[in-house]
């Protein structure tokens, strides 16, 4: 598996092509791609801001973050990847309305669950994105 920083890809380090390149025991495979995208209810400086609506046709961040995400044509999966703490359950709640991918896991262990949520779905390259970056450009 490999694990891409959305800010490595925007500052135009090569990691998409390194991604392809990098085979290993893909070879000859087509390489499954999913982008991960961290969200929580928890901030402590903007509590719920995945969640805080937005103007226009989007509802919310996660809305927007979804709806660019989704125009990626070489996505196959988007996860969103959030805690199993009880304020998270709103973003669960999202995911289901969204028909977005929702993965729970351990609130203080970001990559652990980053990288259960990869293995669950099967994904071979990780492109992380931040859940509170709404102007991210597949």
């Amino acid at each position: 598996m490999v694990l891409f920083s959305v800010n490595s890809l925007s500052r135009g380090r090569g990691a998409t092509t390194d991604a392809w390149s990098r085979s290993g025991s893909s070879v000859g495979k087509a390489m499954k791609i999913g982008a991960i995208v961290q969200a929580r209810m928890g901030s402590t400086r903007l509590p719920g801001k995945v969640l805080l609506p937005l103007p226009g046709d989007l509802k919310t961040v996660l809305d927007l973050i979804g709806y660019r995400l989704k125009q990626s044509r070489r996505l196959d999966k988007i996860i969103i990847a959030t805690t199993t703490k009880k304020n998270d359950d709103q973003v669960k709640k999202f995911t289901d309305q969204s028909k977005f991918i929702c993965f729970r896991g351990d609130e203080n262990d970001v990559l652990d669950r980053h990288y259960q949520a990869a293995c669950r779905e099967g994904l071979d390259v990780v492109v992380r994105i931040p859940g509170d970056k709404p102007c991210v450009d597949p």
